[in-house]
């Protein structure tokens, strides 16, 4: 592999062939994803095979435009799909928003706001509203600013029926906020907003309360690599039932196979 990414780095940019061959055509393929690094499985995906397709066809040369030049595309076509947003939703219908914070390894803190209804033909739909940076604290009041702010520019804020998002106390304060903005600008709504818990988040916390009433700590701070025939034969004499006795013997039976690279391939 390393030999063929040698030569993916050294290959001319600009080399000019003049015949066509099924060998030389797999080879360009083999030498474009060992030298940008992509997954084999690009060559199957239909994107890609379509990029293709259309340089296929065309009957001028070639001329490969610069990043800058698909940079400004990029953001054209964001402002071009911003404006379309709200032509698909059905008229008089409702529009659901689910939203996360988070923080990403740089330190820069997002929210992501995601949109979802049901169009005319009772098909689900869903669409990226928002990917909006955070700045100063992530108080309910400053969220909902973000919030607003990102309804305003899709001309939704009369149109959303309810907003899901995890159980940390600044969301509601988030959705009050939300509905003050409405009353300062004279909107009235029929119905007020939903707030819906996220489900996932209802049922991590639920795990995480029960797991600290039962008093479960881990055994060890580290992974665990080794294992010794005494401890084979330790599980497999446990006639022990129950859920604690169960996960015991899965988690033995990971380690044992994770304990070499034989028994990985044994398994």
């Amino acid at each position: 592999m390393s030999i063929v990414y040698e030569q993916a780095r050294d290959y001319p940019a600009h080399e000019k062939r003049d015949s066509f061959t099924k060998e030389l055509w797999q080879q360009d393929i083999l030498t474009a994803i060992t030298g940008l690094r992509l997954p084999f499985l690009i060559i199957e995906n239909p994107l890609f095979q379509r990029l293709l397709q259309r340089a296929q066809s065309s009957s001028l040369p070639l001329e490969f435009p610069s990043a800058k030049t698909i940079q400004c595309r990029l953001r054209d076509t964001v402002q071009e799909r911003h404006q379309c947003v709200p032509k698909k939703l059905p008229a008089e219908a409702k529009m659901s928003i689910a939203l996360d914070c988070w923080t990403s390894p740089f330190q820069q803190a997002f929210m992501a706001i995601t949109g979802y209804f049901i169009d005319d033909k009772w098909k689900y739909r869903e669409l990226l509203l928002g990917f909006e940076p955070l700045h100063g604290s992530h108080t309910g009041v400053n969220l909902g600013t973000v919030l607003f702010e990102v309804l305003q520019r899709y001309q939704l804020v009369e149109r959303v029926l309810a907003v899901t998002t995890d159980n940390a106390s600044n969301n509601q304060t988030l959705v009050g906020r939300v509905h003050e903005q409405l009353e300062s600008l004279n909107i009235s709504t029929t119905t007020p907003i939903i707030r819906v818990p996220c489900i996932a988040h209802v049922i991590q916390l639920s795990l995480k309360s029960l797991l600290g009433y039962m008093k479960l700590e881990p055994v060890n701070e580290a992974t665990q690599r080794e294992w010794s025939e005494n401890q084979s034969q330790s599980l497999r004499a446990s006639q022990r039932k129950g859920i604690i006795s169960t996960l015991s013997k899965v988690r033995g039976l990971a380690v044992s196979i994770n304990a070499s690279p034989q028994r990985r391939d044994t398994f």
